[in-house]
């Protein structure tokens, strides 16, 4: 059984491609399914199967008016199960997307230190083939964000392919220097894109603890708190877990400075005109903060809806996170006052 010819350039250039289609031959028991050669090849034309013809004497032909009957090998399976779906060699797909110089996707495994690097490596699978990115390569400022990758699915290009220990030299930097032209290009102020974290920060010096997502191709961008969630009384990392999928609006885009801004509450409804209440109803809220007063009493900080902070007066210090019973006194949702006394 051999696999056709499809589009000239797509078979031909031995020296683009590295794949040699024409002269496959497959070998005895072994089924292709076209279907699933196609799923993972771009889109450079359909593979077809021929079955082959058994050969015909050049008097049967004329004598006989019909054609040639289409024979199998003995072994070959004629008719598959339901559901059944052969793959095509993973090797040469992965040889073909290196010499087409294309993006793919894998999957970090793991996180390696060689005795002969004196750098951090990642592992990739790539569909049953190892990948190894090292830290120059993975287009990440610091060998610890290395680390919240790990279990996440990256973009990379093949840079190069060790047949014989079937190994892929990888490099997510060179796939993001492609993606940020596009995603540079595309991005406007106002827009609403989806995003997904890639890792949660905590603070470092003046820095708090904010977000890195990817706003396409692998470009990262970092959120800070405020402009992740309004929610005040839960940490980052209980809200946000690496491998999120959320929306964000677009903030600011500039390709001079290098700088994209994206925010996720922009997206979110304002908690101030959708929450309704009035004098003498008694809520449930969290403690997001206590400030100390000169005569001793604290005022305290209380979260009654995500983004909906009350404040109220006790003599009493109470742990951030509390969760307590608060009596409305004052509500008015054009000035944002939510005036609230302990209850109970």
């Amino acid at each position: 059984m051999v696999i056709s010819k499809v589009k000239q350039d797509f078979i031909d250039d031995k020296q683009k491609t590295g794949i040699v289609l024409e002269d496959y031959v497959a070998p005895e028991n072994q089924i292709i399914d076209p279907e699933a050669l196609d799923r993972d090849l771009p889109d450079e034309g359909r593979v077809a199967l021929e079955p082959t013809a058994t050969p015909v004497p050049e008097k049967s032909k004329k004598t006989s008016g019909k054609k040639p009957r289409e024979t199998f090998p003995a072994a070959m399976q004629k008719v598959k199960p339901e559901g059944f779906v052969q793959e095509a060699d993973r090797w040469e797909y992965l040889w073909f997307v290196h010499k087409k110089d294309r993006p793919i996707e894998a999957c970090v495994e793991k996180i390696t230190f060689p005795d002969n690097l004196k750098t951090a490596v990642w592992e990739l699978d790539l569909g049953g083939v190892k990948g190894v990115c090292p830290l120059s390569e993975t287009g990440l400022e610091s060998q610890r964000l290395m680390f919240r990758y790990v279990g996440q699915v990256v973009r990379v290009k093949i840079a190069g392919m060790d047949k014989e220990n079937r190994l892929a030299a990888c490099s997510r930097r060179a796939a993001i220097a492609d993606a940020r032209e596009r995603v540079f290009a595309t991005l406007q102020p106002d827009q609403i894109i989806d995003v997904v974290v890639k890792a949660v920060l905590p603070a470092e010096g003046d820095k708090p603890p904010r977000l890195v997502v990817d706003v396409g191709g692998g470009v990262l961008v970092e959120v800070s708190r405020g402009s992740a969630t309004t929610r005040q009384a839960e940490r980052l990392e209980r809200l946000f877990r690496p491998g999120k999928q959320a929306k964000a609006k677009v903030i600011r885009v500039d390709r001079q400075t290098d700088t994209i801004r994206v925010s996720l509450t922009a997206v979110e409804a304002d908690p101030w005109a959708t929450y309704s209440c009035q004098r003498g109803d008694v809520v449930a809220a969290r403690v997001v903060r206590q400030v100390k007063q000169q005569d001793g009493s604290l005022v305290l900080h209380l979260e009654v809806q995500p983004g909906l902070i009350g404040i109220a007066s006790t003599l009493h210090g109470l742990h951030v996170g509390e969760r307590v019973l608060a009596k409305v006194n004052v509500y008015s949702p054009k000035e944002q006052k939510l005036r609230l006394d302990l209850w109970g």
